[in-house]
């Protein structure tokens, strides 16, 4: 556009110099510094595209008035305001430019009154397609770009059709912008077809870094890893689901991110068959961390199997803890044990009381050996445990120190009054 306005300009100046000699030539006097526009249009155009024409006016305006004498101006305005006329009807398609007012001045006024001719943008369709992204997320991000159809019809609808041939960049930039304020993790490419029935075609494309992987990790300490083995295929399905995000779309949308993965566990059949708390934890990233913590408000069952390395005798083992809650912080339990090497079994009632998030302590009683033990254990974070049984033997305290490798494996150094070994657990 603005290489057609020179060419207009050019001749205009030509003709100029032909009609009115003296106007090449400043002369003593108040001379044109700046252009001041201003412009009437019905029906209003939107402000973007009321800005691109002020430019076009104000170009057409510096190359034809600057430098000129005003009082030159004032004497023949009637002939620069056809010739104004003449250059914005052509500069300006798709719009007839009914009247240009000069009032000359050191800050001359341009104001000119503008209608539409020919076919006008009466509806306008919206077509958004979301790159690499999967359908499950397809509606979060819909809702993020709010109505984002009507607020580009504010953009489009009334221009005459003719007009979007300049103003097609005008109306891109603006649905960018828009896109940019609702949706900065994405960016947007823009293709319009013009005509009554516009057509605005969107492609969303991420902008940096995105999802890679992302890994899945369920851990209780009330439940079996089998049995959470059975809900991880849900939310591994959601955790792929995350591919191709923006790790920076992931990051502001945390908080909603992890509700949607608890309320995946939480609508599994098991978590409602034995009440399961959920709590998600969810870190953003090329490679996305996804932490499930699920416990249970009506039993504790777990089941490992033991190999204690440094030791001679008794040193595998499997165990077995069931557990019902009787009130939120009392169990009532019983434990079984198998030592493999004697194949002898052991059994031990008992009761834990919950003090706070991370302390239990609690009492038992083995009724193969008749022997009687308070214990107490305490977590720190997700991976550490330290657990304290005092038995009513004095040689028979075990003070033990445990760290979880992975979901279904832990390493426990463990010391007793005449040995220290270190106990492989794997959680079954």
């Amino acid at each position: 556009m603005s290489r057609q306005i020179t060419l207009v300009v050019v001749l205009v100046a030509v003709c100029l110099a032909v009609l009115l000699p003296g106007a090449a030539y400043a002369a003593e006097g108040d001379t044109v510094q700046t252009i001041r526009v201003d412009i009437a249009a019905n029906p209003p155009a939107t402000p973007r595209v009321l800005r691109r024409i002020e430019a076009s006016v104000k170009t057409v305006g510096q190359r034809l008035l600057v430098g000129k004498k005003t009082e030159l101006i004032s004497q023949s305005h009637q002939t620069y305001e056809a010739l104004m006329q003449e250059v914005l009807d052509r500069v300006l398609v798709g719009y007839s430019v009914q009247q240009v007012a000069i009032t000359p001045g050191v800050a001359t006024k341009v104001a000119i009154v503008l209608e539409p001719w020919g076919e006008r943008v009466r509806a306008v369709q919206v077509n958004i397609e979301f790159s690499a992204v999967d359908k499950l997320f397809i509606p979060l991000l819909r809702d993020e770009l709010g109505d984002l159809a009507a607020s580009i019809n504010g953009i489009l609808l009334g221009l005459p059709v003719d007009s979007l041939e300049w103003a097609d960049t005008v109306a891109k930039n603006s649905i960018r912008e828009l896109v940019e304020a609702r949706l900065p993790e994405y960016r947007a490419a823009v293709d319009i077809v013009p005509g009554e029935q516009t057509q605005v075609r969107l492609v969303f494309s991420p902008v940096g870094a995105v999802v890679r992987e992302a890994m899945v990790s369920l851990r209780s300490d009330s439940m079996p890893n089998l049995l959470l083995y059975e809900m991880k295929p849900d939310v591994e399905a959601f955790a792929k689901a995350l591919r191709g995000l923006p790790t920076e779309f992931v990051s502001r949308k945390q908080l909603e991110l992890t509700g949607q993965l608890e309320q995946i566990a939480l609508s599994h059949p098991y978590s409602q068959s034995y009440l399961l708390n959920v709590r998600g934890e969810l870190i953003p990233g090329p490679d996305t961390q996804i932490h499930l913590q699920l416990e249970s408000r009506k039993y504790r069952v777990n089941a490992e199997a033991r190999l204690d390395m440094g030791r001679d005798n008794a040193n595998t083992s499997g165990h077995l803890h069931a557990g019902k809650f009787v009130s939120p912080e009392d169990e009532l339990f019983v434990e079984v044990e198998l030592i493999t090497n004697t194949m002898q079994w052991q059994f031990s009632p008992g009761w834990g009381h919950q003090i706070g998030p991370n302390t239990v302590v609690g009492a038992r009683f083995n009724v193969t050996d008749n022997s009687r033990y308070a214990w107490l254990e305490h977590r720190f974070g997700d991976n550490w445990r330290l657990r304290f049984d005092r038995s009513s033997e004095k040689d028979d305290d075990e003070i033990g120190l445990r760290y979880k490798l992975h979901d279904f494996l832990s390493a426990e150094l463990v010391h007793r009054p005449h040995e220290n070994f270190i106990r492989v657990i794997g959680q079954l």
